[in-house]
């Protein structure tokens, strides 16, 4: 499995079990809530919105970067853009349903004035978007893959016993936007990471 599709598999359930949970916490502020057996499918699909949107703007950020591997060198910038489209996509979404009347809000809602929306949505993409990505970088971070020191390409993800192959390959792939076939045979196969 890829680095890259083993990075998609952490976003996702790690997405998905923020979400599911905020989902269900705030549920009662919403005015056709019963109680959580009847609520939870509607949280559930609600839940599974959440991770579509995660991993589009995945997508869009890796497209954006033209590096699908950026999570492991996400900063503060990126962070902080990832919760500017969250408060956005977010606010787009409740005044979309809102307008629609796909939902309401209990009295007990607290509602953002201006905006006129309810807090606790906003607030859910705002924290939950940057936070998932977040975990899959001190994933990365944290949890040791093994006990040689192996250098990677941060174009092409392939891992190099020595750095400068490893920045050679880099330098390659990205004057050219492709792999040196000379360069890569010296690339440790990831069964022997």
């Amino acid at each position: 499995m890829s680095i890259t599709t083993k990075n998609i598999s952490k976003l996702t359930i790690i997405s998905f079990l923020l979400h599911i949970t905020w989902e269900n916490i705030h549920a009662p502020l919403y005015l056709d809530y019963s109680s959580f057996s009847e609520h939870f499918p509607a949280c559930f699909w609600a839940t599974i919105g959440d991770v579509v949107f995660t991993l589009a703007i995945y997508l869009l950020i890796s497209l954006i970067k033209n590096e699908f591997s950026w999570i492991k060198n996400l900063n503060k910038k990126d962070i902080f853009v990832i919760a500017i489209i969250g408060f956005f996509l977010a606010t787009g979404i409740e005044w979309r349903a809102l307008l629609l009347e796909k939902w309401s809000y209990s009295p007990a809602m607290p509602i953002i004035p201006v905006l006129k929306v309810g807090l606790t949505p906003i607030l859910q993409m705002t924290l939950l978007l940057p936070l998932s990505f977040y975990l899959v970088f001190l994933m990365e971070k944290i949890i040791p893959r093994d006990k040689k020191k192996l250098y990677r390409c941060k174009k092409c993800d392939l891992k190099y016993p020595g750095k400068e192959l490893a920045e050679e390959c880099q330098a390659w792939c990205s004057k050219h936007n492709s792999c040196n076939l000379e360069i890569i045979k010296n690339a440790i196969p990831e069964s022997e990471e």
